[in-house]
């Protein structure tokens, strides 16, 4: 038989039904070729296919199984109607679209028979469900959230009848959905929770559509959970009552945190209410959050007034100590929170005396702040480095004493590290001056240039030195114008003098004189004050000593220089005088040994001057020169030597570097 056409086909009786179709109906005859579609078919072609009607199915765009693979072409609807009359019925499979989306189709295919039986045609009808297979995706998608989601998800109608009971419902309190479903929930949480917190709840929730609660409920078994329940409603597109959804959470574990938490803070505010050190926690904003009683304490010092723990709670530290804004610890404090960094530093106190250990911890919430007075470790450390200091000036003057023979040199240095040391004002040596029982200022520091060489008093009752001489023993006066052991000197008077401490510098048959220290300020001096003061006094005393010795064996050592040039002079001069005169008179003389005797006496009189030189210490320099010029003109008689005397040459005696000059 004959293919039919398209009037033959359309003549079956489908025009009607074809055209007028809501779906998308294509007719394709025996050999592939479309040869009807109605004006959906176009549509969903042209506008969401984004091309024209194919004429055939060799034309057509390639379709996919849901799973990804492409169809062949044998297995198109189409095909297996025409070729097997299989009725195909809502096939799924869709389009790749060219900007990468799906267009999803239900497709239904059927068989067209002629009279006698034959299929002449396939009519394929097709629906676009994209948009239905995105809301079944995301209903999927949130059907799977509530399924595996650990909190409890409960929804009901607008009758209160219960619609959704998830799995975590069902392990929360112990009621499976099969039993809940359906039921009315007024039933359900009058097991759960007590009439008071239902009406609570149901106040909150008509107030703003939405509730969040913590309560204890009570599952099935009747044990007691805490939950955390958070109830919002359900509206529709326009606003309709669709019910309400409620997440019950399972709080019980937070809640032992917290109890826990909470146990710990109270345990950690016991231990900083007990411990000595002064503890405070700050916030980001530097506002004080914790304050133990210890801190409280030193902020009201700081400030001048006591203050409670709530009236510190709160403030900004800047606010609170605005002198501590412009100090060290501001910084320190900002240094630790930027670098995150613990940091621990020492304080002083402006215009106080307290130091402070401070030990500040920052975090991300803020800096903790622990410190204790240190002023007590401070002002021992600084009596141990002073005492150092001490002995240091003792070792350092030992070693000076053995190093040097200038006497003055070591007391003048000697007062200047006595009154650094121990922080006074004035310090001097007053020392006897022999023969006289007189007192005599021979090194001070802090006097002025006209005391020092000055005569200060007899031995006799009056000033301190004086009675430090007689007691032989150190005296220490806290205020020397209520002593009345002794008299203020008027040198004392005059530099407004308060306390003193003096020692004795002793020597090995009759005190040497005096060591004192003296301070504008009232002052106790202490133990190791005077255990210092009497240190140095006894390195000068060794010096003093060693110089006495030293003068004592000069002088005897100039006494036997007299006797022999005495001796040299009476005798072996006068002997080889004698012993020149017998040689030059004689007729015959023998110039050689005539020669060599006038050599001996001249070596001989340099000799006797050498000698006579430390005995005539006292002569004048004037006096001196020319005899030193007779006696090199004898000495070298084939030289001249001649003496001019300038007008600024000393007057007075040339002592012990005069004598070592003439030498």
């Amino acid at each position: 038989m004959a293919p039919l056409g398209p009037r033959e086909i359309v003549g079956l009786g489908f025009e009607r039904m074809v055209l007028r179709a809501p779906v998308a109906v294509i007719v394709v005859d025996a050999s592939g070729r479309v040869i009807h579609a109605n004006e959906r078919a176009r549509e969903l072609t042209k506008h969401q296919l984004r091309r024209e009607m194919p004429t055939d199915l060799s034309g057509a765009l390639d379709i996919f199984h849901l799973d990804g693979r492409p169809y062949v072409h044998d297995e198109w609807p189409a095909v297996r109607s025409i070729k097997t009359g299989e009725e195909v019925v809502d096939e799924e499979f869709f389009y790749a679209l060219p900007n990468g989306d799906r267009l999803f189709i239900r497709c239904g295919s059927s068989p067209l028979r002629d009279e006698g039986g034959d299929i002449i045609a396939g009519l394929v009808v097709m629906v676009d469900i994209t948009e239905d297979r995105r809301i079944a995706d995301r209903l999927a998608y949130h059907v799977r959230l509530v399924e595996t989601s650990e909190d409890a998800v409960i929804a009901v109608d607008p009758q209160m009848r219960i619609t959704l009971w998830n799995n975590a419902a069902e392990q929360l309190y112990g009621w499976s959905a099969d039993e809940v479903l359906g039921r009315s929930s007024t039933e359900v949480w009058h097991t759960m929770i007590g009439a008071e917190l239902r009406d609570r709840f149901e106040q909150d929730f008509a107030s703003s559509g939405r509730s969040r609660m913590e309560m204890t409920a009570h599952r099935r078994d009747g044990s007691s959970v805490e939950v955390e329940w958070i109830v919002d409603a359900v509206r529709g597109a326009h606003g309709e009552d669709l019910g309400r959804l409620g997440v019950h959470r399972d709080v019980s574990e937070r809640h032992r945190a917290q109890e826990a938490l909470r146990g710990a803070h109270r345990q950690s505010e016991a231990m900083l209410e007990s411990i000595t050190d002064a503890f405070y926690a700050l916030d980001r904003d530097w506002r004080i959050i914790y304050i133990n009683a210890r801190a409280v304490q030193f902020v009201s010092e700081l400030v001048g007034h006591e203050l409670s723990r709530d009236e510190v709670l709160g403030q900004r530290l800047w606010d609170l100590l605005p002198v501590t804004a412009s100090l060290p610890v501001e910084g320190h404090y900002r240094r630790a929170v930027r670098e995150q960094r613990a940091l621990v530093f020492e304080y002083h106190c402006p215009d106080s005396d307290p130091w402070f250990d401070v030990h500040a911890y920052p975090s991300e919430h803020g800096l903790s702040v622990y410190f204790q007075e240190i002023t007590d470790r401070k002002a021992a450390e600084a009596e141990r480095e002073r005492r150092e200091r001490q002995q240091e000036l003792v070792s350092e003057l030992g070693l000076r004493a053995l190093a040097s023979d200038d006497l003055q040199a070591l007391m003048d240095e000697a007062v200047r590290l006595v009154a650094e040391t121990l922080d006074v004002e004035f310090a001097g040596v007053s020392e006897i001056v022999p023969g006289t029982g007189e007192l005599r200022f021979c090194a001070g520091v802090g006097w002025g240039p006209d005391v020092v060489g000055t005569m200060t008093g007899s031995l006799g009752p009056g000033s301190l030195a004086s009675y430090t001489v007689r007691a032989g023993e150190p005296v220490l006066s806290e205020d020397i114008g209520e002593d009345e052991r002794f008299t203020p000197s008027p040198l004392l008077t005059e530099k407004g003098v308060v306390s003193a401490a003096a020692v004795l510098i002793e020597g090995h048959d009759e005190p040497f004189g005096a060591l004192g220290v003296f301070s504008r300020q009232r002052r106790i001096f202490s133990a190791d004050d005077l255990h210092s003061l009497q240190a140095v006094a006894n390195v000068m005393s060794t010096a003093m000593e060693r110089a006495a010795a030293e003068r004592r064996l000069e002088e005897v050592r100039e006494a036997e220089r007299s006797r022999i040039a005495r001796d040299l002079h009476d005798e072996a001069l006068q002997g080889l005088t004698h012993a020149l005169a017998l040689t030059g008179s004689r007729a015959s003389r023998d110039d050689e040994v005539f020669s060599t005797l006038q050599q001996v006496g001249r070596q001989l009189r340099g000799a006797i001057y050498d000698l006579r030189l430390e005995h005539d210490r006292e002569r004048p320099f004037s006096e001196a020169l020319p005899e030193l010029v007779e006696v090199h003109n004898a000495m070298a008689p084939d030289c001249e030597v001649r003496l001019e005397l300038r007008d600024d040459l000393p007057n007075g005696s040339y002592g012990r570097r005069g004598t070592e000059v003439l030498r």
